[in-house]
């Protein structure tokens, strides 16, 4: 099974870099790349005591992000998937 890589994604500068070197390693390695997006890090789940329904709504808020990830997994030479987050808890880190 190849090992799969997963890079944190974003427009900054050094984020782009980071995509192009994780697809080069991807490539080396003949494994999928994920690209993760992530809004914060938090040590606890902030909607445990807010409504769902804000949830929602920031994942609505990333559609925008998500397409302009899934234009720049396209362009990649590993296969590549994307994943949206809004929070980083260190459960799932």
């Amino acid at each position: 099974m190849p090992l799969t890589l997963v890079v944190f994604a974003s427009f900054y500068p050094a984020g782009r870099h980071a995509v192009q070197y994780a697809d080069a390693l991807a490539q080396a390695l003949h494994g999928p790349l994920v690209l993760l997006h992530v809004n914060r890090a938090s040590l606890f789940d902030p909607y445990t005591f807010i409504s769902e329904e804000y949830h929602h709504q920031e994942f609505d808020q990333q559609l925008d992000t998500a397409a302009l990830l899934g234009q720049l997994a396209a362009e990649l030479h590993a296969p590549t998937t994307v994943e949206i987050a809004t929070d980083l808890l260190p459960a799932v880190a």
